[in-house]
């Protein structure tokens, strides 16, 4: 039987596994910007926030 601490454990473990692709969803607006290297529309981004 699975103990918490083994729970928790493999759940970081999926995390980490997956974190590039998390990051790229959560900066998705971001990332396009930076692929197109369109650094015009960048500073408005960052201007705006």
């Amino acid at each position: 039987m699975l103990t918490i601490l083994t729970l928790k454990m493999l759940l970081m473990i999926v995390y980490l596994a997956h974190w590039d692709w998390i990051l790229t969803q959560s900066r998705k607006e971001l990332f396009q910007i930076l692929m197109t290297q369109n650094l015009w529309q960048f500073a408005q981004l960052m201007k705006i926030n």
